[in-house]
């Protein structure tokens, strides 16, 4: 299927969707539902890791995967001994 074909069926679609739910809006959580950002999240880490010297521990990116911004922050700097502050390393 050429790629404005699969668009117009995506809009066929849609159009069908929204008239048989009768939604005037939706919201969907993307990350791990839709797609899947890991890979981008763990490259995100690592390179961060790697910019301030340090080594990535084994089982690092698994143990922090599940955290939000600021619980994989201060499991960092526990980890490391960091001075930073969690702000600041969710910034960087």
């Amino acid at each position: 299927m050429g790629l404005s074909k699969l668009h117009k069926t995506m809009r066929e679609l849609k159009t069908i969707f929204w008239q048989l739910m009768n939604f005037r809006a939706a919201v969907f959580d993307l990350d791990g539902t839709l797609l899947d950002f890991m890979d981008v999240w763990e490259s995100i880490d690592i390179a961060f890791l790697k910019k301030c010297g340090l080594p990535v521990p084994s089982g690092y990116v698994t143990e922090i995967c599940a955290r939000s911004f600021i619980e994989a922050a201060e499991y960092t700097i526990a980890l490391f001994h960091l001075s930073e502050r969690v702000d600041a390393i969710i910034r960087e």
